[in-house]
């Protein structure tokens, strides 16, 4: 088959779909046969949830493989490192610019009822929370999303759309509304460090950096739902309006800046 006609094939939004179907695809035939599995054996509902985990994140990168070899007959080189690119100042800022995301959007968080944030609580105080969390996802999810999708995507569409398509897609799969308009925007943050420095080892980083820090935070207050309001007290509202006033400064202008190298791509 031609390239030509390869191309015909695939319409612009096919990589995204075939993206989440692929990922979708392999979370639910894994849950499903891990499921019967775990309860035929009698095995560990938190081993058999990190299992699934792993096994659906390799298929879906396999699948996705595959999609891209038969759409464009090759798949691009992934770059892992690229130090002279991945300067501490951006990674650093990139950090920064993901905590305030955290502290713009927690007013709207706090409207969302408690059930969707005991949902993340029960994945993060399983016997695997921490490994899976701090370091399995932010390998597993860079690598397949920033590495492989949003990589396929910037090749085919340029960078601004590349970025938000894959951002998109991330904050989507995540399923919870609590984590997907943060998923949304930290991925164009990490997507966007991703496109300009090659460096998949930099998101990583940045990823396992944040998840780290929520990580913490849960555990030390007892659950994701705790916002740096209420952390403050009724005697410090003074410090949270201050501290919310940078952090949407630091949001918004980040952002501009953002958009517009990415436009430039």
């Amino acid at each position: 088959m031609s390239e030509l006609n390869k191309k015909n094939l695939f319409p612009t939004w096919w990589d995204i779909l075939m993206g989440g179907w692929l990922f979708v695809l392999a979370m639910a035939g894994c849950s499903t046969i891990l499921k019967y599995i775990g309860q035929t054996f009698n095995i560990d509902s938190d081993a058999l949830g990190a299992i699934s985990y792993i096994v659906s994140f390799l298929i879906a990168i396999i699948l996705f493989y595959i999609y891209r070899r038969f759409r464009s007959g090759k798949q691009p080189a992934l770059r892992t490192i690229s130090r002279h690119k991945a300067t501490p100042q951006l990674l650093l800022g990139t950090f920064l610019l993901l905590t305030s995301i955290g502290i713009v959007s927690e007013p709207l968080m706090s409207l969302l009822p408690k059930e969707y944030f005991t949902r993340i609580d029960q994945s993060l105080n399983s016997s695997y929370g921490a490994i899976i969390t701090i370091i399995v996802a932010p390998i597993f999810e860079e690598y397949f999303f920033r590495g492989m999708i949003q990589q396929s995507l910037v090749q085919r569409y340029g960078s601004l759309v590349g970025v938000l398509l894959a951002a998109a897609l991330f904050g989507i799969i995540h399923f919870n509304p609590v984590q997907i308009g943060g998923a949304f925007l930290g991925g164009i943050a990490i997507g966007y460090v991703y496109n300009r420095t090659q460096s998949l080892s930099a998101a990583i980083f940045i990823h396992s950096l944040n998840n780290a820090l929520s990580f913490l935070i849960a555990t030390l207050l007892g659950g994701s739902a705790v916002t740096l309001k209420e952390i403050l007290g009724g005697n410090h509202q003074t410090i949270y309006h201050i501290t919310y006033a940078i952090s949407v400064t630091v949001c918004v202008s980040s952002f501009w800046i953002i958009i517009s190298k990415l436009r430039k791509k």
